[in-house]
């Protein structure tokens, strides 16, 4: 039998990939296949380890080379330590029964494997790794994607901004989009776009309302993942948030209600909403429209409306805004959200790797 050398090796197991979105996988390993055989020309093989055990290339390279650590050659074991991770990459993923009934993506493999590097004065060569697997899982998965760009958006914008700035309109709607993707395609993101929401969360920290709000729409990107959003903590903020007396807040928390209306339980957000109508200048009409999209018909809706007790100082403005909806129905109060929605749904197609 001919031993295929490893670049032959590669293209035979990986060259259906060429001509694919995973080309550029199939280029990082023909890359490393070039490598290895360069070690190999080298004689740098393999070696039993300590008691009758076998080296990783890793440990192998820190072995012969490590003492160059420190010295004008450092460069040499940098490189040798890239080679040697790549390979062992290449290795682990032809272990299908490791990962039976699970498709990992390119940045579990590499967690899985080399983050014990994390602290060491390897980490650099992770994180390195780490960019180049979010590429392909990227290239791979373009709703994965579209959700790490635009959550790299609203990133720069918010760092921008500093700690106690208003966040652009550009970071809103990113933010958004990206708690839209979550709603829709949850299932579709993986490790990639949860490390990217956890990041974000602790961009915006602090007591103030405003910075509370600004972290608000990552806690529910977070939450969205999890098997009952309904029942976190981030949507029973998200309601109370609906009835705060400041009425841009209000506004902000009925924007971000809209992306995850089928998460918010009619009973317990139907009263802030309602409140709205009876008793605020600001976001009438938003509250209006985000209350009637609880239920499944407006028949429904105004049977809860008709439920509620306003206080009792404002209840002739409550039935006055009642009856002015019922009049003239719901749909002019929904076009609001419906135009932003569109706007947002344009912003993850363009955004979106092609």
């Amino acid at each position: 039998m001919v031993k295929l050398t490893p670049t032959q090796e590669v293209e035979e197991l990986h060259g259906h990939l060429r001509g694919t979105p995973r080309e550029t996988f199939l280029f990082g390993l023909l890359g490393v296949a070039k490598e290895m055989e360069h070690l190999e020309a080298f004689r740098l093989k393999p070696e039993p380890g300590p008691e009758g055990t076998t080296w990783t290339p890793t440990q192998e390279i820190e072995a012969r080379l490590g003492h160059l650590r420190g010295t004008p050659r450092e460069k040499v074991l940098t490189n040798g330590l890239e080679i040697a991770t790549g390979m062992e990459l290449r290795a682990a993923s032809e272990k299908p029964a490791e990962r039976e009934g699970h498709h990992w993506t390119a940045v579990e493999e590499v967690t899985s494997n080399y983050g014990h590097m994390v602290g060491t004065p390897d980490e650099p060569f992770y994180l390195k790794l780490q960019g180049s697997a979010m590429l392909a899982d990227c290239l791979a998965n373009p709703v994965e994607g579209g959700f790490l760009t635009l959550a790299d958006d609203w990133k720069q914008e918010a760092l921008g901004a500093g700690q106690d700035g208003q966040l652009s309109l550009k970071a809103d709607h990113a933010g958004l989009a990206c708690l839209l993707i979550v709603k829709e395609c949850g299932s579709s993101l993986g490790s990639a776009s949860k490390q990217a929401i956890a990041a974000n969360m602790k961009i915006r920290t602090g007591l103030h309302a405003l910075i509370c709000c600004d972290s608000l729409v990552w806690r529910l990107c977070e939450c969205g993942l999890q098997p009952s959003p309904s029942k976190s903590q981030a949507v029973q903020s998200l309601i109370s948030l609906m009835e705060h007396h400041n009425s841009s807040l209000r506004r902000w928390a009925m924007e971000m209600g809209w992306v995850v209306r089928d998460w918010l339980p009619p009973r317990k957000a139907i009263k802030p909403l309602l409140k709205n109508l009876a008793d605020t200048l600001g976001a009438v009409d938003e509250a209006a429209g985000l209350a009637a999209s609880l239920f499944d018909s407006e028949d429904r809706f105004f049977m809860a409306a008709a439920a509620f007790n306003p206080p009792s100082e404002f209840k002739d403005q409550y039935d006055k805004r009642i009856a002015h909806l019922r009049k003239y129905g719901m749909v002019w109060h929904k076009m609001h959200f419906l135009n932003r929605e569109l706007k947002r749904r344009e912003l993850i197609l363009e955004r979106r790797p092609s």
